[in-house]
């Protein structure tokens, strides 16, 4: 099983589902006997940032705060809590995203000068180690209503946030252009569904988006879904109930990490003393995750999280086919063809393609490989079919079925 090969795959193909996503604990040393909402964890998974109506730390400049704590790696606790310095005001600051790299931040408060009521405001700064400079009021984005929760994609060209609860879209057609004016994305707002989506979280590949939604058929209060497109400027699909992370209480503001393996979010469901009714939560995802934009000469990242497979062997299958493979008796269809097409468009330098797509899973039930898109414009809009197998002596789980297109 460790000798490489380019499987087929068309296993399920679905999105991440629920079944996917553990049940939530809360996360102690991010949450406070205050109000805490908006977390946001950054693109290496280390600062986590939060705005916060919390009392036990002096020196408030004004109402809600963001403040950040670290931590060494991804499944160690994080460190003391503090504010953010340069970017909280004397108003209620909140709603913060934070660029990949760590330069470009985006947040609400409703200092002056104000179009009215929450804005939204944009900080740079020259350097991750730098202080934020003073920000800047995106006054073609903002509105005379309450414009909050801000999410953007890696590479700087789609945000989304809402207004008055309502969610908005806007682009841009590169880094150094004006946003525009933002518009309401019908296909998740009424009349479309029962409820409008908001407080949106979008993948950097802007291809998955998780929201909150009051519809009909959540568990209470605000439930969590998410939302997938095939490509950039498609209509997004149904919305999906995240059930195994929902509870009866308001579950909303969701922060995805980078690597697809964390979801953070806020939740009033009740919490050990002395937290209060509203804290940070966190559901760890078990399958097949990617991280980086899937784009020609570019590398992508594909996760296996098995935390109850610790050391077990595993082999990522990928494809340009459709072809299903074969049925293993209650593990699901594994994929065993060879994808000559896809062989040939990477010209059998699989070596210089493919990194650690099989081996064991690490000490946490983990493991990373690496496909390097080939620099070819032929490959832009080809759909690629992956998943992992893992096995010890035999086959015994297949993951999620993931489908990713690529840009240029």
């Amino acid at each position: 099983m460790r000798a490489f090969v380019v499987f087929a795959l068309l296993l399920v193909l679905a999105a991440v589902t629920s079944a996917q996503w553990s049940p939530a604990v809360v996360v102690p040393e991010l949450s406070s006997s205050g109000s805490d909402y908006y977390p946001f964890i950054s693109r290496d998974n280390l600062t986590f940032r939060i705005a916060s109506g919390r009392t036990d730390i002096p020196g408030s400049p004004g109402g809600w705060d963001i403040y950040q704590a670290t931590r060494t790696n991804p499944h160690s606790s994080f460190g003391p809590i503090s504010r953010e310095p340069g970017i909280n005001g004397s108003t209620n600051d909140l709603g913060q995203h934070i660029m990949w790299d760590e330069l470009t931040a985006y947040a609400a408060n409703s200092q002056t000068p104000s179009v009215g009521g929450h804005d939204i405001w944009m900080f740079t700064r020259p350097s991750p180690a730098s202080p934020w400079a003073a920000g800047t009021n995106l006054t073609q984005l903002n509105s005379s209503g309450t414009d909050y929760c801000v999410t953007v994609t890696d590479d700087h060209l789609e945000m989304y946030f809402s207004r008055n609860g309502v969610l908005v879209q806007s682009t841009r057609a590169a880094i150094t252009t004006t946003w525009s004016a933002p518009v309401t994305v019908a296909e998740l707002n009424t009349p479309t569904l029962p409820a409008n989506c908001y407080m949106p979280c979008i993948t950097g590949d802007g291809l998955t988006m998780y929201v909150a939604n009051s519809m009909t058929g959540g568990l209470g209060g605000y439930d969590l879904y998410v939302v997938t497109r095939k490509r950039r400027g498609d209509p997004w699909g149904t919305p999906v109930h995240l059930a195994n992370v929902n509870s009866s209480s308001s579950d909303h503001r969701p922060s995805l990490s980078p690597d697809g393996r964390q979801l953070f979010f806020s939740s009033t469901q009740p919490a050990p003393s002395p937290l209060a009714s509203n804290n940070v939560w966190v559901s760890y995802f078990s399958g097949l995750s990617y991280q980086n934009l899937p784009q020609i000469a570019s590398p992508l990242l594909l996760h296996v999280t098995e935390s109850t497979r610790r050391g077990m062997g595993y082999q990522v299958a990928l494809s340009l086919s459709n072809n299903r493979g074969i049925p293993v008796p209650n593990v699901g269809m594994i994929p065993l063809d060879l994808d000559a097409l896809f062989l040939l468009s990477v010209q059998n330098v699989l070596p210089q393609v493919f990194a650690n797509f099989a081996g064991a899973l690490d000490i946490h039930g983990e493991a990373t490989a690496t496909i390097i898109i080939p620099p070819s414009l032929g490959l832009v809009g080809i759909e690629f079919y992956a998943a992992a197998i893992t096995y010890d002596v035999r086959i015994n789980y297949i993951t999620n079925g993931l489908v990713f297109s690529i840009h240029r």
